[in-house]
């Protein structure tokens, strides 16, 4: 599931990078993930990641903002709507990694 974009039951429609290692995936009960918005307003924060279309899923622009961390029920994602290239995985750890003060 890491790097790819999720929708979550309850969540009215909102999608989700997953951020957390699929081995903890596998054996916890929840997964770590960011929001990902197609609010263009929204892109103008400070750490948001933009997306292509096709890495989003949702036909229109969108950007990962790295500082909603957010952790959802395994068992409530529904679709599969998105998957980000590998490059693109790498600057949101890059970016996630400066939010957190993790040395990477």
């Amino acid at each position: 599931m890491r790097g790819e974009i999720w929708r979550f039951a309850g969540s009215d429609g909102c999608a989700f990078l997953i951020v957390q290692h699929d081995a903890l995936t596998m054996v916890g009960p929840t997964v770590t993930a960011l929001a990902v918005t197609g609010n263009a307003q929204d892109a103008g924060e400070p750490l948001t990641i933009p997306l292509t279309k096709a890495e989003s899923g949702t036909g229109h622009p969108a950007w990962v903002k790295i500082t909603q961390v957010h952790t959802l029920p395994v068992r409530a994602a529904t679709e599969r709507i998105g998957a980000l290239a590998p490059e693109r995985m790498r600057r949101v750890d890059s970016a996630l990694g400066e939010v957190l003060a993790l040395s990477i």
